[in-house]
């Protein structure tokens, strides 16, 4: 029998004592049980039944335990009106495991739903002294202290004049959609550029006579079989507008039109780069949201920062190329900034982008970024996976890579009365969807989606 030293295949184990034990039965008691009732309790979440949900819980957990589950019932009583018995619960848990970040970041959203900004906001910050890319934590802090980020700069007198083009891809299908989409970036200021492939024009220009029209140089055919744009043709052809800002965005977003968003987008993208997540919407009417924090939708940028992006593979329309564009910047040293306010809206609809597709040009990021990101050989990953165990692997490798810009990007807030007159914050409720942060909106007024489009789409 072959004897097993302390040195195996390349691992240097320390030996196995209690206090190691100690650790892991306190992981598994904490966050273990969660599984026990994670189907019956997401199909209640889904549906709001919160008084369902407090009834699961009591049936399977201590009342006065502390697992991630009385973490959850702290939350579902916050949600049924029930503020002081969610608080008390919070601090309990928070005497014993005060390294979860969700424990400190309820307590805050507790202490902002009573009017205790002060208090809220160092709770949030205390979440981020534990995890600095806890997406809940981020956005409320640059709430509350959105008025700090608004006015960092006296005046528009430096951006007076100053010229941002957008560039995108109008698909021929859904114009309505788009063209609704396309007139909230004109009536903020920006000029639009689309580029599309040459037979795409001809179509396009009569209905969208305030775009400039570019034909692509090539697309992506051959590679994805459809006619999409790579950035790197979409780069040349915003640097030939001379803007003094260039920017991409995908063509079903809408921006709030209130305030003076170019002003922000001037001021933010100097240098660097300004990006930020959508706020996906159901339906127009819906007075839920969410702030989607797993891909990107708009990126404003310096002319002078465009970094050379040789022949990268990315196409406008495949799946990372969002990730991959702040990255290249990031691999630069540029300031880059992450733009955490409710300001992109989009109507949710089906992915558009295939599997194969998604984990091709995943371990293309990986290969591109790996001096930052850490993934040295992805054709050695490829060998050592499965068809079911890649796609695992690169969904775990998005959700990283998202963390790691949340964390290394600077918070950025654009504050705008349509968020103080129809928004909440960002609520504690994160467990419906771990790609989306729930925004609610406040009861009696119409959805932001119509706000913004003048009526229903």
């Amino acid at each position: 029998m072959k004897a097993y030293g302390r040195r195996e295949a390349g691992f240097d184990l320390a030996p196995l004592d209690q206090a190691y034990f100690r650790r892991v039965d306190a992981y598994v008691a904490y966050n273990g049980s969660h599984i026990l009732v994670e189907d019956d309790l997401n199909r209640l979440l889904r549906v709001k039944d919160f008084a369902g949900v407090l009834a699961l819980l009591d049936t399977k957990i201590d009342r006065h335990g502390c697992s991630r589950l009385n973490l959850i019932r702290a939350e579902t009583l916050h949600q049924l009106g029930r503020p002081d018995e969610a608080y008390a619960e919070c601090q309990r848990i928070a005497k014993v495991h005060d390294a979860d970040p969700d424990v400190w970041a309820l307590l805050g959203w507790l202490e902002m739903a009573a009017g205790r900004s002060s208090m809220a906001l160092s709770l949030f910050r205390r979440a981020l002294r534990v995890d600095p890319g806890h997406i809940m934590s981020l956005v409320n802090c640059a709430y509350l202290s959105r008025s700090q980020a608004c006015h960092a700069h006296d005046g528009p007198s430096e951006v007076l004049g100053r010229r941002v083009c957008i560039a995108t891809s109008i698909p021929p299908k859904h114009t309505e959609i788009t063209r609704a989409c396309v007139s909230t970036w004109l009536s903020a200021g920006f000029e639009v550029l689309s580029v599309n492939p040459a037979e795409e024009l001809p179509l396009l220009e009569p209905r969208f006579p305030e775009v400039r029209f570019v034909a692509a140089p090539r697309d992506g055919r051959e590679h994805f079989g459809k006619p999409l744009v790579y950035i790197e043709d979409m780069l040349k052809a915003l640097q030939e507008t001379g803007a003094d800002v260039l920017g991409i965005v995908n063509a079903d977003i809408a921006f709030c039109r209130g305030g003076d968003f170019l002003d922000f987008v001037i001021r933010q993208a100097e240098g660097g780069m300004l990006f930020g997540p959508r706020v996906d919407i159901a339906r127009p009417d819906a007075q839920a949201a969410g702030l989607y924090h797993c891909g990107f939708d708009y990126f404003f940028f310096d002319p002078e920062a465009v970094p050379d992006l040789s022949d990268s593979g990315f196409c406008i329309g495949v799946p990372w190329w969002d990730i991959f564009f702040p990255y290249a910047f990031l691999l630069q040293g540029l300031p880059v900034r992450m733009n955490l306010s409710p300001v992109a809206y989009h109507l949710a609809h089906d992915v558009n982008w295939s599997v194969r597709d998604f984990n091709r040009m995943g371990l293309r990021f990986a290969q591109m970024t790996s001096g930052l990101f850490g993934v040295q050989d992805p054709a050695a990953v490829m060998a050592k996976c499965t068809a079911s165990t890649l796609n695992t692997f690169i969904h775990s490798q998005a959700r990283s890579a998202c963390e790691v810009l949340s964390k290394r990007c600077a918070s950025v807030y654009y504050d705008d009365a349509l968020f103080t007159e129809i928004m909440a914050p960002v609520d504690a409720c994160r467990h419906l969807d771990y790609m989306r942060t729930l925004l609610w909106l406040k009861s009696g007024q119409p959805s932001p989606y119509e706000r913004i489009m003048g009526g229903r789409a």
